[in-house]
């Protein structure tokens, strides 16, 4: 019995090592670390490093101008990162309104704001161990599908980081910033129907494209994606507990369309980022009653519905809440809606100008 044993030990090895030489063997003569492949591995390296400077900023920005609210760290991130990518959208516009849609302003931009946020991109940044906090309170189901996500994300990121081949993204959502770069403005473009939407997303595709390539886009909405799904995970673990966070994480990419569309460069998944900023804030409103609460959640609606127009039932599903939720009777309901949907015109009203501006 023990001879049986030892032969099937040595049967075992000997298939080993025979993958092991036929392995060897074909890369002896189809290499692969060709210099063309470690140039693509270094440029995804700096699309990846590009992306992840730029919404860092985005949280180090909400960090300075958010108030401090009662939430969950991973919530907190999201939010803060939604908050302050909006308002970057509308600083790439202003800039390309004035024609300086130069990689070097750019560049100088991020450096700059960099080093003025430097503090509060670092306090943004130690607010991602809460993901070994939420990690360490999950059951086996929380763990399994927290691997899943992982899976799902490390997938996607591979796609992004690839050259673009999707229908929307090669005719507008990549195709706008590429032809803005190339004209260092933001111009008018007549032969494409979709210039008149509105496109904080592509704004900020536009911003990553000057610095890194048209897959900086992709790679930098698959990060607003990575942290739609942290910022859930936390708002339920908040109201619920981990493994709750995680079901309904997991739940949010359940659907072919949100979990591939990770990797697309479109722009829904800003939406559903801005829309998560939008949920959080009217959670806590409804909670502390704070016009001020109100008000930010107008200006995330307001991030969303500049993203995409079909965001509009954010504010409509928000002026319900107001009236269900808010204050009693017609001036206190009228002076609700006034905090929450001025923000949002606010944010919302320079796409429209672009509009009349561009076609009257």
């Amino acid at each position: 019995m023990r001879d049986k044993d030892q032969l099937k030990v040595v049967v075992a090895w000997g298939l080993v090592g025979w993958l092991a030489a036929v392995v060897a063997g074909y890369y002896v003569f189809h290499k692969p670390f060709t210099p063309e492949f470690v140039i693509s591995l270094m440029r995804a390296a700096w699309v990846v490093a590009v992306d992840a400077a730029i919404i860092t900023l985005a949280g180090g920005l909400g960090v300075r101008l958010l108030p401090g609210l009662d939430l969950h760290p991973l919530a907190g991130l999201a939010l803060q990162a939604a908050f302050g990518a909006g308002c970057l959208s509308l600083g790439v516009l202003g800039f390309g309104a004035l024609g300086l849609l130069y990689p070097l302003v750019g560049a100088a931009a991020l450096i700059l704001l960099a080093l003025l946020l430097r503090k509060e991109m670092l306090d943004w940044l130690r607010g991602w161990r809460s993901v070994r906090t939420v990690w360490s309170s999950s059951g086996r189901i929380g763990k399994a599908l927290g691997l899943t996500l992982a899976a799902v994300f490390v997938c996607t990121l591979w796609t992004a980081l690839a050259p673009p081949l999707k229908f929307d993204a090669l005719v507008y959502h990549l195709a706008l910033p590429a032809g803005y770069l190339g004209a260092h403005r933001i111009s008018y473009v007549p032969e494409n129907m979709f210039w008149g939407m509105p496109q904080n997303a592509e704004m900020l595709y536009t911003w990553s494209a000057s610095l890194g390539g048209l897959s900086a886009g992709p790679a930098l909405g698959w990060m607003a994606g990575l942290l739609t799904v942290v910022g859930l995970l936390g708002l339920i673990t908040q109201k619920l507990e981990a493994d709750a966070g995680w079901i309904g994480a997991a739940a949010l990419l359940c659907g072919f369309t949100l979990a591939a569309g990770l990797s697309w460069g479109y722009a829904d998944g800003w939406t559903v980022f801005f829309g998560l900023g939008f949920l959080i804030c009217m959670v806590v409103w409804d909670q502390e009653r704070q016009d001020r609460i109100l008000g930010l959640a107008g200006l995330l609606a307001g991030f969303a519905l500049g993203a995409k127009y079909t965001a509009g039932v954010l504010l409509v599903s928000g002026a319900a809440l107001v009236l269900i939720r808010g204050r009693s009777g017609l001036q206190g309901y009228l002076r609700s809606l006034a905090w929450f949907g001025l923000p949002a015109l606010l944010v919302f009203s320079p796409w429209l100008a672009k509009n009349f501006l561009a076609t009257g």
